[in-house]
């Protein structure tokens, strides 16, 4: 009789590890599920600021951007199979301080392209950030036309586009 109690109180000893050592392996899945969740997170992070910073390098050099932005948007037209008569108006605005930081300023201009569709608005885009890192587009504002065309023909648009550079105002003395 001593025997199966010692067997039965060393089974449910056995038993009784068994699940502790379980559900102490199942707190460390999740732990590791949950660090390989941020590891994912960091590392997607990082590769966004490594490209951010690829991208916006040349605005931190303290040059303001050239002016010659239509030679630029001409360019970027034509490499698209754009004419040059699609490049309506180009506003240049006066720079500005950046809300953030006031070692920084912001140029930021505006073009019309007129008529354009939505596909070599696309071409344009890309290539224009491709060509253009310093330029970000901050804002796309795209407007059917509304004149009479015959049935079948597609709508064209008018694509006012508004783009910014960010530069360093005092490293090259551009304080105003």
């Amino acid at each position: 009789m001593r025997t199966p109690f010692i067997a039965l109180l060393c089974l449910g000893a056995v038993s009784l590890t068994a699940s502790i050592g379980a559900t102490r392996l199942r707190l460390a899945q999740h732990r590791v599920d949950d660090a390989q969740g941020r590891l994912d997170r960091v590392t997607a992070d990082a590769r966004e600021v490594v490209e951010l910073r690829a991208v916006g390098a040349s605005a931190a050099l303290g040059e303001p951007p050239q002016e010659d932005l239509l030679a630029r948007l001409t360019h970027a037209a034509s490499a698209c199979g754009l004419q040059r008569s699609v490049i309506r108006g180009v506003r240049l605005d006066a720079d500005r301080p950046t809300a953030g930081d006031p070692l920084y300023r912001q140029r930021r201009f505006t073009a019309t392209l007129q008529p354009i569709d939505p596909p070599a608005l696309g071409r344009f885009l890309d290539r224009w950030r491709s060509t253009e890192p310093v330029w970000s587009i901050s804002s796309i504002a795209l407007n059917v036309e509304r004149a009479r065309r015959p049935a079948g023909v597609a709508p064209s648009y008018a694509a006012t586009i508004q783009l910014t550079a960010t530069y360093a105002a005092e490293a090259a003395g551009n304080q105003p």
